[in-house]
């Protein structure tokens, strides 16, 4: 074997540093072509970059008559405030379903009561189910209407008389009630 690694003896064999430099351009172009891909994913159909910022939509409105037209140009309706009714409970009125109504408003959610009247829905909505009862406490689980439960809470009566939410458990890690 010649002293420069080449087997036929001609000189021709590659440098001791070519393996490097060809890694390092396979990665460049590696590099490249997924920031290229990025690019064309990203872009909407206006040929621009897309942009994850959120827009209202406008509602336009246009009157004409024999002389003269008017445009007006009105804000899309805001969201809904939660729902509300007979049948939702009242934050902070000592039953078990205002102090979970309480809780959930401190964790912003929207909690619409017993899940036995609740319906399903688009928003994000937690409905109770009572779990069990040990001495003066009180386990309900929490979770979407027609869906499985996501949180565990205990309540127990609170310094007024009336029954708080003392603590509270994700169900996906605690299958039962941990308390």
């Amino acid at each position: 074997m010649a002293p420069d690694g080449d087997d036929d003896g001609d000189g021709g064999g590659l440098p001791p540093w070519a393996p490097w430099v060809l890694g390092a351009v396979g990665v460049v172009m590696a590099v490249t072509i997924a920031v290229l891909l990025t690019l064309l994913l990203t872009k909407d159909d206006g040929g621009e970059v897309a942009d994850d910022t959120t827009t209202t939509e406008e509602e336009t409105t246009t009157t004409s008559s024999p002389s003269t037209t008017t445009s007006t140009t009105e804000p899309a309706p805001e969201p809904t405030d939660p729902p509300v009714g007979p049948d939702i409970p009242e934050p902070g009125d000592g039953t078990a379903e205002g102090a979970i109504a309480t809780w959930a408003i401190d964790q912003d959610f929207i909690y619409v009561g017993d899940c036995a009247a609740a319906s399903p829905s688009e928003d994000v909505i937690l409905c109770s189910t009572f779990w069990e009862e040990g001495g003066d406490s009180v386990v309900y689980g929490l979770g979407p209407p027609a869906s499985e439960i996501a949180i565990w809470v205990l309540l127990a009566p609170g310094p007024t008389g009336g029954l708080e939410v003392i603590d509270s458990a994700d169900a996906f890690e605690f299958p039962t009630p941990p308390f």
